[in-house]
């Protein structure tokens, strides 16, 4: 069975969390980290022997999918650049800041002929990673627009309404670090 080459793009928390995960499933190999601070991306990547970068470009050409852990403003333009490059993505939610990133994303998977998954808390969890169940969407099964009860914006998601609202998302402090 072929292994599916993973990478991940940000090695904060959630991020180093993917990686570990990704090294230890049988069908598939974690072939690099990316951050822009070079001594983490090391840090996550050499223990798991993947390759350590500090631009998200360095994944191109050496991956089949990639998640996205970085902060929620980068999502669109980080995603799109490997979707235009028919790579699968999975982002951590929510998907994007702004409807309009998230429009974008949609846009260029189904241009791309690949998948895009919002990563859920489960979604990485071993019996998980290893199902089909997680919600995924491509051209062919477009995502809903949904609304959480406690999000006064739309939020994408393929089965449940994730992810915070514009507002919230753009009171955020968080930085890519």
């Amino acid at each position: 069975m072929d292994r599916v080459r993973v990478g991940v793009v940000g090695a904060g928390a959630f991020g180093r969390h993917h990686a570990r995960v990704y090294a230890s499933l049988p069908g598939a190999v974690l072939t690099g980290v990316a951050d822009v601070r070079p001594g983490r991306a090391e840090e996550v990547a050499a223990p798991l022997g993947a390759e350590a970068f500090t631009d998200p470009a360095g994944l191109f050409g050496k991956v089949d999918a990639v998640s996205i852990a970085v902060p929620t403003t980068l999502h669109a333009d980080i995603g799109e650049q490997f979707l235009q490059r028919g790579i699968h993505v999975l982002v951590e939610k929510p998907i994007a800041h702004t409807l309009e990133d998230a429009d974008r994303l949609v846009r260029a998977a189904a241009a791309g002929g690949v998948t895009t998954v919002i990563a859920r808390p489960d979604t990485l969890r071993p019996p998980a990673a290893a199902s089909s169940r997680w919600g995924t969407w491509n051209a062919s099964t477009p995502p809903s627009r949904s609304c959480a009860k406690s999000s006064p914006a739309p939020v994408f998601s393929s089965r449940t309404a994730w992810g915070r609202s514009r507002r919230a998302a753009s009171t955020s402090t968080s930085s890519w670090t």
